[in-house]
């Protein structure tokens, strides 16, 4: 059998056929692969289903040529990937640091737990505040009552 291949545009970039699923697989890992650009960065396909799967049936995110994770966008707003349980999965960086997702405007923004917004870790361990889309901090409400209850 021979192994699939997404179509080529004129530049060499693949890209997933409309009338085809939207994932190829990989013969040898048997999991399914994102298309890839010229450059080599990952693409999301345009469909309803944007996650590829891996060889344990579990959702990834695309990756650009650096390693870092990539949001898909719909309706211009991130996509998290979310299992069975309700636990969300973040996209991260190549070292590691999560990221949070954006807005339909380019905010950064928080999820939030037990009605409590969540702070993202860097790579050493240190939270960091969300960002608007001028580099902005965004400070959560709780941290901000917080701030004002020590005056």
């Amino acid at each position: 059998m021979l192994p699939e291949n997404y179509p080529r545009r004129r530049d060499g970039s693949e890209c997933s056929s409309k009338r085809k699923k939207p994932f190829i697989k990989d013969p040898l890992s048997g999991a399914e692969r994102y298309a890839r650009d010229k450059e080599g960065n990952q693409l999301y396909p345009n469909s309803e289903k944007p996650f590829a799967r891996n060889k344990h049936n579990e959702e990834y995110y695309a990756r650009d040529v650096r390693g870092n994770e990539l949001y898909p966008l719909q309706h211009g707003k991130s996509v998290i990937i979310q299992d069975n349980n309700g636990r969300f999965y973040l996209a991260k960086m190549s070292d590691g640091m999560e990221r949070y997702p954006r807005d339909a405007k380019g905010n950064e923004y928080y999820l939030q737990k037990d009605g409590k917004p969540l702070l993202l870790r860097k790579a050493n361990g240190e939270y960091y505040l969300a960002r608007n889309r001028k580099g902005y901090k965004l400070i959560p409400w709780n941290l901000l009552a917080e701030f004002a209850n020590d005056n």
